[in-house]
């Protein structure tokens, strides 16, 4: 069961809307009715900024306007994560490793981890085989320069 918990006017911890109030009650009653020696397991994770989300894929939307060696904006995405190492890799169907990316959603990230994945999808933007691919009649120069400008016009926006 996920919750979605928000610290009320009184500061205190409550659940946001009817399913996660419910569960949220059910858990601090489970919590206070345990003997010692019980465990309980709990995971958390902090809500992706949606500022930061929407920073991301406008980059990424305008990095797809800027190239021609993909078709579709989920491919780009696909081979940005793979870039990344945001994926796992499996026997292909020669017995080759092949990289299958990893998901990014809402689900599978909370606002670290994505900031995480961001900061390696940069990071691998801006190698040299990486812009090679996007631009290859470009100065590795040109390449450079593109990719920085790039982030730095989304940043400021």
């Amino acid at each position: 069961m996920d919750l979605i918990l928000r610290k009320n006017r009184n500061g205190k911890l409550e659940g946001v809307g009817e399913r996660s109030a419910k569960a949220f009650d059910g858990w601090r009653k489970h919590v206070r009715e345990m003997e010692p020696g019980e465990t309980i397991r709990f995971t958390w994770k902090k809500p992706r900024s949606p500022k930061f989300h929407a920073y991301f894929f406008g980059v990424l939307g305008s990095l797809f306007d800027l190239q021609e060696q993909f078709a579709k904006p989920e491919h780009l995405l696909d081979w940005v994560k793979v870039g990344a190492g945001h994926c796992v890799f499996h026997p292909g169907p020669n017995g080759q490793m092949v990289a299958l990316p990893e998901s990014i959603s809402w689900e599978a990230m909370g606002d670290d981890e994505f900031r995480e994945f961001v900061d390696a999808a940069w990071a691998f933007l801006r190698t040299e085989r990486a812009g090679f691919y996007l631009w290859p009649l470009m100065t590795p120069q040109g390449r450079a320069e593109a990719i920085e400008r790039l982030l730095e016009d989304k940043r400021e926006q």
